[in-house]
């Protein structure tokens, strides 16, 4: 019972530890088959709050996620694989925008991810014209320069993997993005 009760509270002293390095107030954890962006986009945008997803999973999504100043969103840690001199991620976790769904993420100021698939971004027209911003699995034209992305892999977008690119970026990964043509030399 006394190594049981030792065991609980180093687990407790890691998890607090963790929280406190990250720089997030708290952890919410996202079990596999919840409503991914109903809960970020309802979470208190005062508050930096960590996401912590479950996989191996799809969070499918059919509102933009938008991540707030100080949020973090996070699948279970994966493996990488080399490339030389470059380390493709494989993240267990994956959100998976709708159909006609712009941007997958939108983020607005400081926001960490890491170890998380981004699928998709829709491109939009108006008048049978390209509609800037559109298309893109994230969208980080409000996101601060200190942002981050690690062991991210982004894909499937119909314009950019990435608009506006704000932050530092770490072994990520973007394949098969600017998949509507008209895009091509637009965004």
């Amino acid at each position: 019972m006394k190594h049981l009760v030792v065991l609980i509270g180093c687990v407790m002293i890691g998890v607090l530890a963790a929280v406190f390095l990250m720089g997030a107030d708290r952890v919410v954890a996202v079990p596999c088959g919840q409503d991914l962006d109903a809960i970020v986009n309802s979470d208190d945008p005062t508050i930096a709050t960590r996401f912590q997803l479950e996989g191996p999973c799809t969070y499918p999504v059919d509102t933009i996620v938008i991540p707030n100043e100080g949020d973090e969103i996070a699948g279970p840690v994966g493996t990488f694989i080399g490339r030389p001199p470059a380390f493709d991620p494989e993240p267990t976790v994956t959100i998976l925008g709708s159909e006609g769904l712009s941007n997958v993420i939108r983020a607005k100021g400081t926001v960490h991810l890491e170890w998380v698939k981004i699928v998709g971004g829709t491109a939009q027209y108006l008048g049978g014209s390209p509609v800037a911003g559109t298309g893109s699995a994230l969208a980080m034209g409000m996101a601060s320069n200190t942002s981050s992305l690690y062991a991210v892999h982004i894909t499937g977008s119909d314009a950019a993997g990435i608009t506006n690119a704000h932050g530092t970026f770490e072994r990520i990964e973007l394949n098969n993005t600017t998949q509507d043509p008209n895009f091509l030399g637009f965004t």
